[in-house]
């Protein structure tokens, strides 16, 4: 090899000699992340307190909209809406009084299956029962004229 491309050879490895001892300190004495995962110089800040106020103001800004949306301040869509939950509860009780009546305990799987379906539809259920309950105590105008 001629001397110009040893001099190459050597400008590189000093080169990468500096990086690699470059990264080496920075990584065990630096602003690193280190062992579990946890940076040692930044401080902990909880996002909600900082943002709370922010938060509490998308948060109403999105009910209202979503209030718009469903006009539930409106006495004939608040009590359509009722009657539409109250014909899914009466539709998941009859679906979990299908499901009980063709219970099969001698199959395990499908009886275990059938329990499960029976926990989830009680579930909904309950669910239901609470959206009627919030659809009940809104206010609408025919309230709000009442109250005036």
């Amino acid at each position: 090899m001629n001397k110009e491309a040893e001099d190459w050879i050597l400008l590189l490895l000093v080169l990468f000699s500096l990086y690699f001892s470059y990264y080496m300190f920075k990584t065990y004495f630096g602003n690193s992340v280190v062992e579990g995962l946890e940076n040692n110089k930044t401080k902990v800040v909880n996002k909600l307190t900082v943002n709370s106020k922010g938060a509490l103001e998308s948060l109403q800004k999105t009910n209202e909209d979503i209030g718009n949306e469903i006009l539930l301040s409106n006495p004939e869509y608040n009590d359509n809406y009722s009657k539409i939950c109250s014909e899914l509860i009466d539709n998941v009780n009859l679906k979990m009084i299908k499901i009980a009546v063709n219970l099969d305990p001698t199959n395990d799987a499908v009886f275990i299956k059938s329990l499960a379906d029976l926990n989830t539809m009680n579930q909904a259920k309950s669910s239901l029962d609470d959206i009627v309950d919030y659809i009940n105590n809104s206010e609408t105008s025919d309230n709000k004229k009442q109250t005036n």
